[in-house]
């Protein structure tokens, strides 16, 4: 039975792409982005190693858990093997969604057989490297301008489609906290007073 390295699963996460999520972070990246948030994520021997199969049923069995998944890292396609199983697992158990995010390129990724495969079962790939230059405080659901969401199924290595995510909408959580963009408020006193949460997305919580 293949075996994965993972860091954890993170429950109702509104920040790793739209709606509410259940996220997996896949642990080892050998790419290293300068300002990286996720460094303790970096090396290939931390985390723990578990069956794909066990972490696919743990990741539906998760309180909150909607058919909603975000595979982050840490760099998925460092185990792209075993990326490409759990994805085939993930939708064999009928998850409905599947955004990955990654460091490298689309079109890097499209030209290795086993990417290309792993591209038949996601909807979205959040890619490109974290660039601290180009980090923008009106970005939603990413870290840097450069990376991309793209629409998987309705990209070809000719023409890469874009999924709008700079106009987002604002979310109620079922617990009644209110997720907005923060390009949408002018001004801080609008809204009322704000917590940061921010992962691979940025948004904040009233």
């Amino acid at each position: 039975m293949r075996k994965i390295r993972c860091d954890k699963i993170e429950t109702n996460s509104y920040v790793d792409g739209v709606g509410r999520r259940t996220v997996i972070f896949l642990q080892g990246c050998p790419i290293h982005c300068e300002g990286c948030q996720n460094k303790d994520l970096w090396g290939s021997d931390g985390g723990f190693s578990v069956d794909v199969a066990s972490l696919a049923v743990e990741t539906k069995a998760q309180d909150g858990y909607n058919g909603n998944v975000t595979i982050s890292g840490g760099e998925p396609f460092a185990q792209k093997d075993s990326l490409l199983e759990l994805i085939q697992d993930l939708k064999g158990i009928g998850v409905q969604h599947i955004i990955v995010y990654t460091g490298y390129s689309y079109e890097e990724l499209i030209q290795d057989r086993t990417a290309y495969e792993i591209f038949k079962y996601i909807d979205i790939l959040v890619d490109g490297k974290y660039i601290k230059e180009l980090d923008d405080d009106m970005l939603v659901y990413r870290g840097s301008r450069n990376q991309r969401p793209i629409n998987v199924k309705e990209s070809t290595q000719d023409n890469i489609v874009l999924e709008d995510w700079d106009n987002p909408e604002i979310v109620i959580t079922p617990d009644g906290n209110v997720i907005i963009p923060l390009g949408l408020a002018t001004t801080f006193d609008e809204i009322g007073k704000f917590g940061v949460m921010r992962m691979c997305g940025q948004t904040k919580e009233v």
